[in-house]
């Protein structure tokens, strides 16, 4: 792993137990494990990405970008490199941590954020979303609210994401399209419950 990279896992890991303490305070040490196993592929050659993908069953359509694949293989490195951390919850939050996915779990969407939000990313859309979110869990009276405010971040990133991609020219994984769809419905549903 460069040192850049190391850096930021660290930073995701850290990002990671921070927002765990305010939605998610008894699976913390999990989540320290999938932060820091999230870009277990991320520095491995496209061959051996494609390798693990096919390993896991995962189906890709068409293309996959660079992106996004090093997500898709992170549950074959996971398995093969660290197979005692294997479980279900740690696969799907490092499959899903880039593009997301409609039905996230609470486990993955706290991945998902973390690594947006994570302190060496200096660009501003995840300074700006970082700060709302550090601030909204801070103010938070209950873990409902804080929870909430975790899926306002996560629709934020998918946002952020999607118009990044858009105005770079590239290819958009239809994935975060259907993250984006998924929390302006779980807010819309929060806001309704009050």
């Amino acid at each position: 792993m460069s040192e850049k990279r190391f850096l930021h896992t660290l930073a995701v890991e850290k990002e990671a137990e921070y927002i765990a303490g305010f939605v998610l305070p008894e699976k913390k040490a999990e989540l320290r494990a999938a932060a820091l196993l999230h870009d277990a592929a991320k520095e491995l050659s496209s061959e051996k990405q494609l390798n693990y993908i096919k390993l896991s069953d995962i189906i890709v359509s068409g293309s996959i970008s660079k992106n996004v694949m090093h997500a898709a293989a992170a549950p074959g490195a996971v398995r093969e490199l660290f197979p005692e951390y294997a479980t279900d919850e740690i696969l799907s939050a490092v499959r899903f941590h880039t593009a997301g996915r409609y039905g996230m779990t609470l486990f993955e969407i706290v991945i998902f954020v973390a690594d947006y939000t994570e302190e060496t990313r200096k660009h501003e859309a995840c300074r700006r979303c970082r700060d709302f979110l550090h601030s909204t869990l801070e103010s938070s009276t209950d873990i409902e609210a804080a929870r909430a405010a975790l899926y306002r971040a996560a629709l934020m990133s998918a946002e952020d994401t999607i118009d990044h991609v858009m105005k770079k020219g590239n290819e958009l994984d239809p994935m975060t399209l259907e993250t984006r769809r998924y929390f302006i419905e779980m807010l819309e549903k929060n806001k309704q419950n009050q």
